[in-house]
């Protein structure tokens, strides 16, 4: 790889080989090129002259009062709509339950003939995820008992926890997934929270606490 030093601070730097054939290349930079660099008057005077008389474009114009209207009008204009928002948003949406279907259970490269607990398997859904972004916008990211904005949330099931909705589909295992992806209240909004990480670890129902009741199905935890 051609390098050089540069002959001011003598820093190494990579120049292309082109400019080394025409015999550039002798500076890392142009401030070092510029440095302790003199002009002479001559030089000076060249220059000053080939300014005389040099007016920029816009040198002594103004923009009228309608362009200026104009440009004040469309100003407004400029950002996303509502309207536009929303679309890129189920346009989104969509594409993620497209990507989300076609990598599901066995399509998946990592499937490994369904040994996920089936609680892992429908917090890890897009239906999921979905419900999580919802309960935290509504609540500004904000944890529900510490009142702390930001840092590492979690979506808590409240009043009913996530245990205690599922204690009661009384289903066979097999079918438990599908059933529980069907239950209206695990989905439903006003029955979820915004709790920051520490404050969820010291409720009743975190882990393996809410999930006692449950341990009587195979399949659900591990």
């Amino acid at each position: 790889m051609p390098y050089i030093n540069c002959i001011k601070c003598g820093k190494e730097k990579y120049c292309r080989p082109y400019r080394l054939k025409l015999g550039k290349g002798k500076f890392c930079s142009v401030s070092c090129a510029m440095k302790g660099r003199i002009v002479s008057e001559k030089q000076r005077e060249k220059i000053s002259k080939s300014l005389e008389g040099h007016k920029g474009y816009w040198t002594g114009k103004k923009f009228s009062d309608e362009h200026l209207e104009k440009l004040r009008v469309a100003s407004k204009k400029i950002g996303i709509s509502e309207e536009t928002r929303e679309k890129m948003w189920q346009t989104r949406m969509a594409h993620r339950e497209q990507w989300s279907e076609a990598r599901k259970g066995s399509k998946c490269y990592l499937w490994k003939g369904g040994i996920t607990p089936i609680t892992q398997k429908i917090r890890h859904t897009l239906e999921y995820r979905k419900w999580r972004e919802t309960i935290f916008e509504r609540d500004n990211y904000t944890c529900q008992i510490c009142k702390k904005r930001g840092g590492k949330l979690n979506a808590d099931h409240y009043p009913v926890s996530f245990a205690e909705i599922f204690s009661g589909v009384n289903v066979p295992v097999e079918s438990l997934y599908d059933t529980a992806m069907n239950v209206t209240l695990f989905w439903d909004t006003s029955n979820g929270r915004t709790l920051c990480e520490d404050c969820h670890r010291v409720t009743p129902t975190f882990g393996t606490r809410g999930l006692n009741n449950l341990k009587g199905r195979v399949g659900l935890i591990k």
